[in-house]
């Protein structure tokens, strides 16, 4: 911290979490990351008139917690939540725009190779077999350059007058993990009998599902879901 001109800042980005992808998610990294890590940001940030807008990520996961008592077992979403909460909570005297990004299911180029999307393209262009769960469980998918464009309107666009503010990043729409391996394949040009389909594999979490609602005011996505999954699996 000690290394960054905060003087010279106008805007803080905060995209750093710990325990995004399920193989990472371990209870001492989420804490010190997700929670002390974001209050020692806030910290710093609280010392600088300077900066007059911080945008930090979160997750869709911690809008329904309180419907899915089963997401709180999850160390990324509990300290999410708690981070969120910690968030909204500061942002009232701290004088300067602060925005909370919910992101939805969010995938694109460079993803993490055990991601379910990015796992399927792979075994799929490979001729190998994609073993998945039941397949039933619904996200909202959002390709990554949207969400990267949503950043840059939270960046640029928004209210300059102070105070917290949280969006939603996402299509709106749901979209089955089935559904959606299995169009990925056709745009590959797979056998669709390379995916495998067992309810027994599905996470703990499989049934929770949310669809964005309350959209960032001047974003919308690019890519719709088609045009999204055309473009990642065909690079």
């Amino acid at each position: 911290m000690e290394q960054v001109d905060w003087a010279g800042l106008d805007v803080v980005i905060h995209l750093a979490s710990a325990g995004v992808k399920a193989a990472h998610r371990f209870w001492p990294e989420c804490l010190a990351t997700n929670i002390v890590g974001q209050q020692n940001l806030l910290s710093w940030v609280a010392q600088y008139k300077n900066i007059k807008k911080i945008i930090i990520a979160g997750t869709f996961y911690e809008k329904i917690v309180y419907e899915n008592p089963v997401l709180w077992d999850n160390p990324y979403v509990a300290t999410k939540w708690t981070a969120s909460e910690s968030f909204k909570a500061w942002a009232q005297h701290a004088g300067c725009i602060s925005v909370l990004l919910h992101f939805f299911q969010v995938y694109g180029p460079g993803d993490e190779s055990g991601n379910v999307l990015s796992y399927t393209k792979n075994s799929l262009r490979s001729g190998l077999v994609a073993k998945l769960g039941g397949g039933k469980s619904r996200r909202d998918w959002i390709y990554l350059d949207d969400a990267v464009g949503a950043l840059m309107v939270a960046l640029t666009n928004l209210s300059a007058d102070p105070g917290f503010s949280a969006y939603d990043v996402g299509s709106g729409e749901l979209h089955s993990i089935r559904e959606t391996v299995e169009f990925m394949a056709t745009r590959i040009g797979a056998s669709p009998d390379l995916l495998e389909f067992d309810a027994k594999r599905d996470r703990h979490d499989a049934g929770v599902e949310l669809a964005a609602q309350r959209f960032l005011p001047g974003w919308n996505p690019v890519y719709n879901y088609k045009a999204g999954l055309t473009q990642f699996s065909t690079t």
